[in-house]
């Protein structure tokens, strides 16, 4: 079940003005899921591995 974020809206209005942005914080708060809502990712976790969603 997704519950919608706080920085929802204003992430999304950052996105229109960049075209990248880093959304960063503490383990299991909901950045990945905030993320691929409707956006591309790139997982800077490994970087031998290039995972492009």
């Amino acid at each position: 079940m997704y519950l919608p974020r706080q920085a929802e809206k204003r992430l999304f209005k950052i996105s229109k003005s960049y075209p990248v942005v880093m959304v960063c914080g503490p383990r299991q708060v909901g950045k990945l899921t905030l993320v691929q809502s409707n956006r591309k990712m790139v997982s800077l976790a490994n970087p031998n591995e290039k995972n492009w969603q």
